[in-house]
């Protein structure tokens, strides 16, 4: 979580933006950042243990990208069962 002078730094490089908005807009500009900032501490505690993975580890990542790169190719081929099994 951020705190009171992380998200100050933040609302400084966006001054601009921030002040232009009323009350919604600011509250939906923090939510926005928040949220960028949350993915981007994802990805980096995500490459974290990637780096510190044991070979069992990466071979497990790596078969789950086998795994979705297969799924997509299918969805690719077949939209129309696609649309079928996401409207069930």
């Amino acid at each position: 979580m951020h705190t009171a002078i992380e998200w100050q730094r933040v609302i400084e490089r966006n001054k601009h933006e921030y002040q232009e908005s009323d009350a919604e807009g600011r509250a939906w500009l923090l939510e926005s950042w928040q949220r960028h900032h949350e993915r981007m501490n994802n990805t980096a505690a995500a490459w974290e243990r990637l780096r510190n993975a044991s070979p069992e580890e990466i071979a497990e990542h790596r078969s789950k990208a086998a795994d979705y790169a297969g799924l997509i190719e299918w969805a690719a081929r077949q939209p129309g069962e696609v649309q079928k099994r996401l409207a069930l």
